[in-house]
């Protein structure tokens, strides 16, 4: 059976993506655990994973050095541009530097493939390209897409036949997930409609903007794995998503308001700044990886609906005193654990 080591495996994506590969590979997660205080225990979790705590800048050598893994899949990141601006220094160490590093020591170790969870920000405006597509010029504009784009330019000098590197140029996640994030447009909307009957957009409603299902990207991976591990290619960088699945953020509001009902309000803050983050993608190149057209392996009202019931359930045990309402925002519990002397400013573990 091969070995897969999953670094950042406790994230939001990160359970999706062990479920993906459970069932045909030896899994080994690394994980700082910033978020574990988020898990749900209502829905049901692979087992027999090896798991292990550790933070990405200091942690792995030993572990390279002492396994022997086929494939390495890279989700740690300092995720999202708020944070990414809040966190600017260890954005860039975890994102980027952290991310070469380890590829370095994975190319020393043997490993074949190396996937790294990248991001359709690095698209910004797309420079008035509608859509843009993997030759369109990038124009990063955060510190969070920034450090994507950098750390592609650093892999892609790392690449070789012997160890071939795929970089998932991912649209905005959503969906549901044993660890919630709502600091994602669609979940955003979602917790938003259930909690206050109302969605607050805090822009003029027309920025466009990608999204994919937490499943989609996990499945993600495994395309990519499959195509590098057949064709000689030794570098791959796609765009991660669907056509059909590029809306503008009005769009997106008005989908969450037609599966939850007619009830809800949405509200356009038309004095918010402009909004320069703007980019419909086209992901053609990705839904034909694959000698069958990748699909969508739930419509996006299916996913909303998925989502629905599960922030129904944090709902209910946030108004119990159960789920804290700093967990259901990443930059909450960051800064509640700064606040409590767990962590530093450089999200660095004081004491666990």
């Amino acid at each position: 059976m091969k070995k897969l080591l999953i670094i950042g495996s406790e994230g939001y994506v990160g359970p999706s993506v062990i479920n993906e590969f459970k069932d045909d590979f030896e899994i080994t997660c690394f994980d700082s655990n910033w978020f574990v205080e988020s898990k749900l225990n209502f829905l049901s979790q692979a087992s027999n994973i090896t798991k292990i705590h550790g933070d990405v800048r200091s942690g792995i050598p030993d572990i390279l050095t002492n396994k022997s893994f086929d494939v390495v899949i890279f989700l740690a990141a300092v995720s999202n541009d708020p944070i990414g601006h809040m966190f600017a220094t260890p954005t860039h160490q975890i994102n980027t530097d952290s991310a070469l590093n380890i590829a370095k020591y994975c190319k020393k170790n043997g490993v074949k493939q190396f996937l790294y969870a990248s991001s359709c920000s690095v698209y910004g405006n797309g420079n008035g390209v509608i859509p843009v597509d993997e030759l369109t010029k990038v124009n990063p504009l955060t510190d969070y897409s920034i450090s994507k784009y950098n750390a592609e330019k650093g892999l892609n000098k790392l690449s070789s036949k012997d160890f071939k590197i795929g970089c998932l140029r991912f649209a905005t996640a959503a969906g549901p997930s044993i660890n919630m994030r709502y600091d994602l447009v669609v979940n955003d909307f979602i917790i938003s409609a259930l909690k206050t009957g109302e969605i607050i957009i805090k822009s003029n409603g027309k920025p466009w903007r990608p999204i994919i299902n937490t499943i989609d990207m996990a499945a993600g991976f495994r395309n990519f794995f499959r195509k590098l591990d057949s064709s000689p290619e030794e570098f791959l960088v796609l765009n991660v998503g669907f056509n059909d699945w590029n809306f503008t953020v009005e769009e997106i509001a008005q989908n969450v308001k037609n599966v939850i009902g007619e009830k809800i309000n949405i509200q356009i803050d038309k004095n918010a700044p402009e909004d320069k983050r703007s980019y419909r993608v086209n992901f053609d190149w990705y839904s034909n990886i694959d000698t069958d057209q990748i699909v969508p392996k739930a419509s996006f009202s299916e996913m909303i609906n998925e989502t629905i019931n599960i922030t129904e359930k944090i709902i209910s045990l946030n108004s119990s005193g159960f789920y804290l309402e700093h967990l259901m925002k990443r930059h909450s519990t960051l800064n509640n654990h700064i606040a409590n002397n767990k962590m530093n400013s450089d999200l660095i573990w004081i004491k666990i």
